[in-house]
């Protein structure tokens, strides 16, 4: 069996003197011209925005690191470079580095602060704990760039960031991203960064954000990112994300999510009411299809009756409504509740 080296490298603009580190399995040349051609196709990444400005002649190249063996050790001096580099605040890198491979996540080991790229089955709350639990993604003001930061910082100096917290969509205007007010958005003259895009692998485990209609997914045979995989639970109830054909699956070591549970809500009488309170669908055990068949938010419908009515999108809190509200089109919506009605 022949085994791909890696290779760890940093591509920099000389007008700005920024750099961007990033990792391959071909050669550093290769890798550059995949960059390029990105940048060309108008991809909105940061080191691509530069390239088109500046012009793929202002680049210098250079290997920091060669001869890697492993595909986790090539993701963690990814991030180690970056980290070392400060690519991620004074760069074109949009994140710590490691996201290479399906199946895996960042983390910050407990022992010794370093933070890792680990399988997801691997992931222990006694030794690691979720690279992303104490930080928050946002906008420098200053900067004009995403960065990732501490949420301590970000609650202590607010007004310096922009957030899609708060109601607030991110667009992407003429090839710039920016965030705009909801109320902007419902106007209908921009569309999310996210629209008609998905998540895409290839055979080798790479991933690609691109648009769902796009000639690769044929090309290069790409599938949904979770295609052959699985959320279950452990005997801790700890969430594990596991390809279909895990053997602790079949042994019962892992069971799906909703194992032991009694969905009992959907076999009993849900009332959907709009903002103006009108009841507009009565459901009696077929809550699901009534949604799907009307095209009703059934997710946050379904939070709203678990939560004795409370309106949706009153309260746009996570980042996760926002996505379901900005990718759908729902804010017609906003403002319906569903409840349970007791039998």
């Amino acid at each position: 069996m022949e085994i791909t080296l890696g290779l760890i490298y940093k591509h920099t603009i000389k007008n700005t003197g920024k750099s961007y580190i990033g990792l391959t399995k071909h050669t550093m040349e290769h890798r550059l011209k995949g960059h390029i051609t990105d940048a060309l196709k108008g991809s909105t990444l940061e080191f691509h925005e530069a390239i088109r400005l500046y012009g793929k002649d202002n680049i210098i190249s250079e290997i920091l690191e060669d001869n890697i063996y492993c595909d986790e050790e090539l993701k963690n001096r990814e991030i180690y470079y970056i980290d070392k580099y400060n690519t991620l605040y004074d760069g074109y890198n949009m994140t710590p580095g490691g996201e290479m491979f399906t199946g895996h996540k960042l983390v910050i080991d407990l022992q010794t602060n370093k933070i890792l790229h680990i399988k997801v089955e691997d992931f222990d709350r006694s030794k690691y704990k979720n690279y992303m639990d104490d930080k928050i993604s946002v906008v420098d003001k200053l900067l004009n760039k995403y960065v990732i930061i501490d949420k301590s910082e970000f609650l202590k100096n607010r007004e310096n960031y922009i957030t899609n917290y708060d109601g607030n969509v991110c667009i992407n205007d003429n090839g710039e991203n920016r965030i705009i007010t909801s109320e902007e958005f419902k106007n209908g003259d921009f569309k999310s960064i996210h629209h008609n895009k998905g998540t895409y692998k290839d055979y080798n485990g790479n991933t690609y954000h691109i648009d769902k209609n796009s000639k690769e997914i044929k090309d290069f045979n790409l599938v949904g990112i979770n295609k052959g995989f699985t959320v279950v639970k452990d005997k801790d109830n700890n969430k594990l994300r596991v390809p279909v054909d895990d053997e602790r699956i079949k042994t019962g070591e892992l069971r799906g999510l909703n194992a032991g549970k009694k969905l009992t809500y959907l076999y009993k009488r849900i009332n959907i009411y709009n903002s103006d309170n009108e009841l507009q669908f009565e459901c009696f055990g077929n809550f699901c299809k009534t949604c799907e068949e009307n095209n009703l938010p059934g997710g946050v419908l379904a939070e709203s009756f678990k939560n004795n009515g409370k309106p949706i999108y009153v309260e746009l809190k996570n980042k996760s409504t926002i996505s379901r509200l900005t990718n759908l089109n729902f804010y017609k919506f906003k403002g319906w509740y569903a409840l349970l009605i007791e039998e």
